[in-house]
């Protein structure tokens, strides 16, 4: 009988831990969830203003050669 009650108690710790270890995890991957999501949301914003530099890089040299194109 005591060894039978000793293993239910073993068994629940043994539970509990592995629930709390879910636990754990769960909270650390909404954390490195958010993280992410912050990082691409600055990479995003990174991206377009490097795009429109890039842009303007590409018409500023070329708009006066356009320019003598269509005699203007």
């Amino acid at each position: 009988m005591t060894q039978t009650i000793k293993q239910y108690s073993e068994n629940d710790l043994k539970i509990a831990l592995l629930e709390q270890s879910a636990s754990n995890i769960n909270q650390t991957l909404t954390r490195i969830e958010l993280r992410l999501d912050k990082m691409d949301a600055k990479i995003d914003s990174h991206f377009l203003w490097l795009l429109g530099i890039i842009i303007i890089g590409i018409l500023v040299p070329v708009a006066p050669i356009v320019q003598k194109m269509l005699h203007l």
